[in-house]
């Protein structure tokens, strides 16, 4: 039984960036979870991780997007703690971005496609802050990517903070 077989909404030739370019996102991204591993087949792979590479770089916009406006509406980026020093909210990724998905993947085995893309396009996030018409940094929800908050491996980092 092949994988057209067992879901029918899945081709050889899926054209998925293609169709996620066009609109098509979550028929997209439910075609992909449904092959689960069977994406990493050779037939799939190439297709699957352009549009998981799609998907980054629609993310590094938005993030230098909302980085520019936050910063334009007075929120002050800072560490999260109560020293709340100063921080740089965005690093693009480094020249060694590709070098540190190729370890994840060494270390970790099969890392999802969604996050390799995240570690080679967009880089480095850190939106924890607070703005001057909170009363206090409690109204702050820290938002940070999961490499930030939780550094596994210092390839490709650029943060000093």
């Amino acid at each position: 039984m092949t994988v057209e077989d067992e879901n029918p909404l899945v081709t050889t030739s899926p054209r998925w960036l293609n169709r996620y370019r066009g609109g098509e996102r979550d028929q997209v991204w439910h075609e992909l979870r449904q092959l689960g591993a069977t994406v990493r087949e050779s037939s799939f792979i190439d297709e699957a991780q352009f549009v998981c590479d799609e998907m980054a770089a629609r993310a590094r916009r938005n993030v230098e997007i909302i980085v520019e406006r936050l910063g334009d509406a007075g929120y002050w980026f800072h560490t999260n703690d109560e020293a709340q020093s100063p921080v740089t909210p965005y690093f693009p990724p480094s020249a060694k971005a590709s070098d540190h998905a190729a370890w994840l993947e060494a270390t970790f085995g099969d890392v999802p496609l969604t996050l390799l893309a995240w570690a080679r396009l967009v880089g480095d996030v850190w939106l924890v802050g607070t703005h001057p018409m909170w009363p206090t940094s409690a109204a702050a929800d820290p938002i940070c990517d999961y490499f930030t908050c939780f550094p596994l491996h210092p390839i490709g980092s650029t943060r000093t903070t």
